[in-house]
């Protein structure tokens, strides 16, 4: 099974005047680029700036995920946890699953986690248990030692992710942090294009899995 993973987009982010939203639409349909030949794509939160999206947000979003023809699933994020009922309503080429709160799902054979910034936090191992184990899980979550910018780590607080996804087996791909990184089990693919000076330089763009 091939996975293309992505979050972080921010449609509709403005910083200092500049208004990036043209150029994070155009690094985005890089992204459902890759999802051709696919068999999952899964939006790991943070795809607006904010809880209430423009229309030209909203209109670009149904574009895009029009062109996607493998199964899709999305986690909240922190920034527009409230604006994803609106992409519910369209009918696509294909399914797509929004998590508002920790569930496990199954799709083509695979079961996977969805951990959104959001909703009753539930027990892992219970969860895992209920489905006869996972594949990979997918989230949007504070993580203790994840790179913010370069020399600065991020500590405790808000909704963590759970610790003992740090050492599993199988992959987890975390969104809301900026950078693209690696640490222990978990994977950051980082967000589309550079909105400060301490993204300069990093590498971004999705992930490709294969299990």
């Amino acid at each position: 099974m091939k996975i293309v993973a992505s979050g972080d987009w921010h449609l509709d982010l403005k910083v200092k005047g500049y208004d990036f939203h043209s150029d994070i639409v155009r690094a985005a349909e890089e992204v459902i680029d890759a999802t051709r030949g696919a068999d999952l794509f899964v939006m790991l939160g943070d795809l607006f700036e904010t809880q209430e999206p423009s229309p030209r947000a909203y209109a670009a979003l149904f574009r895009l995920l029009g062109d996607v023809a493998c199964p899709m699933l999305a986690v909240a994020g922190n920034h527009d946890y409230k604006a994803y009922a609106p992409l519910e309503e369209v009918t696509y080429n294909s399914e797509l699953k929004v998590a508002y709160s920790p569930i496990a799902v199954g799709v083509l054979g695979k079961h996977f986690l969805l951990l959104p910034y959001g909703g009753e936090q539930k027990d892992i191992d219970s969860m895992v248990e209920s489905v006869g184990g996972i594949d990979a899980a997918f989230a949007h979550l504070n993580m203790e030692g994840a790179e913010l910018h370069e020399g600065m780590t991020s500590g405790v607080g808000g909704l963590m992710l759970p610790g003992q996804l740090k050492r599993v087996v199988y992959p987890v791909v975390n969104g809301h942090y900026h950078r693209r990184q690696h640490v222990g089990s978990v994977w950051m693919p980082g967000s589309l294009v550079p909105t400060d000076m301490g993204e300069r330089g990093n590498e971004r763009g999705w992930l490709e899995l294969e299990l």
